[in-house]
């Protein structure tokens, strides 16, 4: 493989660490090539351990994050770098308070660090404190009312408290101060797509590049403008859910170029491939010649489709038309089938806090399974899955987890169902783009597309069911619980 062009030939750790440092914030993976070759040769390097932490804890792996700090913190106790990524480490891990101690060991290393009191603000509102996290950031704006950090920090807090008034007053404030701010414009492209300023909200969206939240996509060639191209590269980016979402204007963009290829993670490309009318190759393969290029969340501001974009002209996913034996499911007389999905990856930013978090226990759902007229099945994978057989609730759930190697057996098994209940996760936006019946459970301040009523626009056979107090998903389980019995009462269960 052709060495970047940033790339030292040589593996002197200080020009890797320099090398990385220069790539880290818009080719994370790269940087972490590099970080590792640095330890190499010089494992007890401490920029070299804090910078390969910093970018594995952009690219959601957590442990080995963990382990540079670790190393780190061993050489340098009071190091203040590693002190705040270890914390912002701990709160992804759900650990509030260590991130609370890290914090304050930097804070009295670094009394003035605007970064440490803006952190310890996010870990007390992981801790349930947002008040007292709001009070400390104003405290924050009054020393330094020119502080962009300090008014970015007071929008997410006020926006996880879903003040979104209080939220765009905050980022509007951070623009003032930084007029070039692309974090601001992240944040505030946020409360545009939630309240429906499409225009705007897809114009500010665009800054997630330069704030460094989300890496570009890995090509040469111009950024596609919405205008006639001969060959264009989509790349999809972020999660899976993200990439289903956002794959029903792919057909829009393939119909104003000569030909459009789709990069998308492996598990999606049978379903994209069969679902889109265009070619779609695994990430990670070499990519053919083309003209122009852009990521997939970029679309609707290519397009220009402003509150179009939510415009539905029916499923844009579609199961595969021959169903393999393993994953036909029983259908028993008078009972429903439902699906069932109760976590999403603990790695994801989502998870550090109670009012944004938005996975919970399996238990959390026991009202729902002792229902005589359905029969359930289990679409969560990963360590959660495990719930199941720890709670000893195999004769109420089928656990498919065994049989979901790709999404397109997920579409196999969900196109089945007669509904499906889940967390804000990938398994939810599927059951959206097939059209299926969904009772999607979010957490006190969700995600952006879930707007702020009991449906959303961009599927329509959606139920929102929100928490009424944050990390409290008792109210929100009662309200599909009503759903699931009304819906029977409408439509029995087929026979």
């Amino acid at each position: 493989m052709p060495r970047s062009p940033a790339t030292p030939a040589s593996d002197d750790p200080a020009r890797l660490v320099s090398a990385a440092n220069a790539c880290a914030d818009s080719r994370p993976a790269e940087a972490e090539r590099l970080y590792a070759r640095a330890l190499v040769r010089a494992p007890s390097d401490v920029e070299a351990l804090v910078g390969h932490a910093r970018v594995c804890l952009q690219l959601g792996k957590l442990a080995e994050a963990m382990g540079s700090l670790e190393a780190a913190l061993a050489r340098a106790p009071e190091e203040p770098r590693a002190n705040l990524l270890f914390g912002k480490l701990a709160l992804r891990l759900r650990e509030p308070a260590l991130a609370v101690q890290h914090f304050q060991r930097l804070l009295h290393a670094q009394p003035d660090s605007e970064a440490g009191r803006a952190a310890l603000a996010h870990a007390f509102a992981a801790q349930g404190r947002a008040e007292e996290a709001l009070r400390l950031v104003g405290g924050l704006i009054e020393l330094n009312p020119h502080s962009e950090l300090a008014w970015l920090t007071a929008g997410i807090v006020q926006e996880q408290l879903r003040r979104d008034e209080g939220a765009a007053e905050a980022y509007e404030a951070a623009l003032e101060v930084a007029p070039r701010s692309p974090a601001a414009r992240y944040h505030r492209a946020f409360l545009r797509l939630r309240a429906g300023d499409f225009a705007a909200g897809w114009r500010d969206y665009e800054a997630r590049f330069d704030a460094g939240f989300v890496p570009r996509a890995p090509s040469q060639a111009p950024q596609w403008d919405g205008q006639d191209s001969g060959h264009l590269v989509v790349f999809a980016e972020q999660g899976f859910g993200d990439a289903i979402q956002f794959a029903r204007f792919v057909p829009m963009a393939a119909a104003r170029v000569k030909r459009l290829t789709l990069v998308a993670p492996a598990p999606l490309v049978d379903l994209f491939a069969r679902s889109l009318g265009v070619t779609v190759i695994a990430a990670g393969a070499g990519l053919p010649r083309h003209d122009s290029h852009i990521s997939l969340m970029s679309l609707p501001h290519a397009l220009a489709l402003g509150a179009s974009c939510v415009s539905w002209s029916g499923p844009y996913l579609h199961a595969p038309a021959s169903l393999p034996a393993s994953l036909a499911l029983p259908r028993n007389e008078g009972r429903r089938r439902v699906g069932l999905v109760w976590a999403t990856s603990p790695a994801h930013p989502t998870e550090a806090t109670p009012y944004t978090r938005r996975s919970c226990l399996l238990r959390d759902l026991a009202p729902l399974l002792d229902r005589a007229d359905i029969d359930w099945f289990s679409l969560q994978i990963g360590p959660a899955a495990r719930e199941i057989e720890t709670a000893d609730w195999q004769s109420r759930i089928t656990d498919l987890s065994p049989r979901l190697g790709s999404f397109d057996a997920t579409a196999a098994v969900v196109a089945q169902l007669d509904a499906v209940v889940s967390v804000d996760t990938a398994v939810a936006h599927l059951a959206g783009a097939l059209g299926r019946p969904l009772h999607l459970l979010l957490p006190h301040a969700a995600n952006w597309q879930w707007q702020r009523g009991e449906q959303t626009s961009w599927y329509p056979g959606a139920a929102l069911h929100r928490q009424f107090h944050p990390g409290d998903w008792t109210g929100a389980v009662a309200s599909v619980g009503v759903a699931l019995r009304e819906a029977v009462v409408a439509a029995p269960a087929p026979v």
